[in-house]
This record gives C-alpha cells, sequence and structure tokens, in this order.
C-alpha cells in the first residue's frame, strides 16, 4: 500500500494533551508543525527529518533515541514535553501543559529561526498513472515531490509548501490548471511546467510563455527532456 506523506514540516509534535492547541501556537510564530500520534507514525509519513521533535516524557527515552537512530533522524533536536516535576528529564526540556511562551522560547533556543521554505517539487495531475509516472522519475532524481489529485489542493498545498518548482496539468477535475496559474501568479513566482494532453493553440502557447510556464506536451517528452527542464528550472 502506498504511504500519504504529509507536507515536510519544520516541527514534528507527539504529545498526548492539549497537543491542537500547542501547534497552533507554534504556527502562529511560524513553524510548520505536524502532529502525530506516535514517533513510529511521525517516521512513517515524513519524508525528511525535521528539523526538532516534541515528544513528551510519557515515551520511553531510550526507546525512543533507538528508533531516532534506526530511521536516520538521530540528528534531530528533542525537545521532551513533561507534565509533572517527577522523574528525570531530559535535556532540553519544558513543561507542558503550560505556558505556551515557554515552549516557545525552548523551540527558539534550538532552532535559531523557522526553516526556509520547502524545496520540494509540487505535482498537480489528476491521472494516477501519469502522477505515479512522474514522481518515480523525480524521486530517482533525488527531488522530494508533494502530490495533489486537483486545484484546490494544489492551490492549497502551493501557497503554504512555497515549492521550489510546480508541476501543472491544464487539465483539472474542479478546473483549469491556467486559471489556477493566473490566480497564484499574482503573489508567487514560481517555476512551472506545465505537461497537458490538451492541444495547446498558438494563443494559448504564447500566454503561458507570457506567465512563465514552460510547456510539455504528454505523449511528445521523454524522461530525460523533463529531467533536463527540472533541473534547469528547480534552482
Amino acid at each position: 500500500m502506498q504511504t500519504n506523506y504529509w507536507l515536510q514540516p519544520d516541527i514534528v509534535l507527539v504529545a498526548a494533551i492539549e497537543d491542537r492547541i500547542l501547534q497552533n501556537a507554534l504556527e502562529q510564530v511560524g513553524w510548520q508543525v505536524q502532529r502525530a500520534s506516535s514517533l513510529a507514525e511521525a517516521i512513517a509519513h515524513v519524508r525528511r527529518p525535521p528539523s526538532a521533535l516534541l515528544i513528551d516524557t510519557t515515551h520511553e527515552r531510550a526507546s525512543v533515541e533507538a528508533m531516532l537512530l534506526t530511521a536516520g533522524w538521530d540528528a534531530v533536536p528533542v525537545i521532551w514535553l513533561y507534565h509533572t516535576d517527577s522523574g528525570e528529564c531530559a535535556m532540553p526540556c519544558v513543561r507542558w501543559p503550560g505556558e505556551v511562551e515557554a515552549v516557545i522560547r525552548t523551540v527558539k533556543m534550538v532552532l535559531s529561526r523557522p526553516q526556509p521554505a520547502s524545496n520540494a517539487i509540487l505535482l498537480i495531475e489528476d491521472d494516477t498513472p501519469t502522477r505515479l509516472m512522474i514522481r518515480r522519475a523525480l524521486e530517482s532524481e533525488g527531488w522530494d515531490v508533494i502530490e495533489a489529485g486537483d486545484g484546490a489542493a494544489g492551490k492549497t498545498i502551493w501557497l503554504s509548501a512555497k515549492p521550489a518548482l510546480v508541476i501543472l496539468d491544464l487539465i483539472l477535475p474542479d478546473g483549469d490548471g491556467l486559471d489556477l496559474l493566473h490566480h497564484v501568479r499574482q503573489t508567487m513566482t514560481t517555476p512551472v511546467v506545465v505537461v497537458t494532453a490538451k492541444p495547446l493553440h498558438h494563443d494559448e502557447l504564447s500566454v503561458l510563455t507570457n506567465i512563465g510556464a514552460t510547456v510539455l506536451q504528454k505523449g511528445r517528452y521523454r524522461r530525460s527532456d523533463l529531467i533536463a527542464v527540472v533541473r534547469a528550472l528547480a534552482k
């Protein structure tokens, strides 16, 4: 079964109490936070190690460290959340539930500032075989790929994740990809590669060129063509 990956977070939060409140507070500062019910769930759904892990002391320290080492997350700073004064607290640690400001100060001590925008590629394509083919080609070259199956999801991810490049189909189940591109172009200059089966007239090609999109026609480009374009644009 294919794993549904999450957006790449700055912080993974594994806490049993008031985790949503803490997530909202951290995100107001500017960090991208992903809550998880367990460390195993986080490791399974996040492609790359986050910048920090917040986890409560109900988890055994030795077990957490062993899982991080096995997953290749051993370099991830761990901030322990404790809600009683008893027991040994690994450093750094902070009380939660408690003062939100204290948690934020502790995170800032570990991370000087929120991480820069994602370097992933966003793939907006509703055809599953095409999406799988493109994703595998990009991942084989070392790129991280975020997928969206329609325009609404693609727009949300585009604006929030700020990908390095977007690969966009023009024919989407909930609208026209060109309309989506026009809308996002009002605020973002992300490089765009349009991969479409739609026959494009000269005026349509001119519009796409003027808006800063590179066009590849489905069935007419090779894998090497796609990789070459991505390498040139996603710098």
